[in-house]
């Protein structure tokens, strides 16, 4: 898609904006991901653009896996206990030992 100008300065702040948005939107996307990664260091005396801490492709990743093996034991357990087939989790239907009709006093 063409864009149309009605002056050059229009056209030169466009390009400038466009210039400032190349490679952001993966570089986002990255800085946010990297925010999971339960594995990254803290350097002391390191700070690189408002960050303190040092993360990893293999930290992320792991940190991916944990999340998907807790998140499927969780899925498994509540599978169980919604349908009882745990052994310790039963359900006890109690008989009534007096009929409606019979009255009992205590005095």
């Amino acid at each position: 898609m063409k864009q149309e100008f009605t002056s050059k300065e229009a056209q030169r702040k466009y390009e400038q904006e466009i210039e400032k948005r190349k490679g952001k939107t993966a570089n986002a996307f990255l800085d946010y991901v990297n925010d999971y990664d339960l594995f990254k260091l803290p350097v002391k005396g390191f700070n690189l653009k408002g960050k303190s801490e040092i993360g990893s492709l293999t930290g992320l990743l792991l940190t991916f896996f944990v999340y998907l093996v807790v998140s499927l034991y969780a899925v498994q357990k509540f599978h169980t206990l919604m349908y009882k087939k745990f052994p310790m989790v039963y359900q006890v239907t109690e008989q009534d030992k007096y009929n409606e009709t019979e009255v009992r006093s205590f005095t």
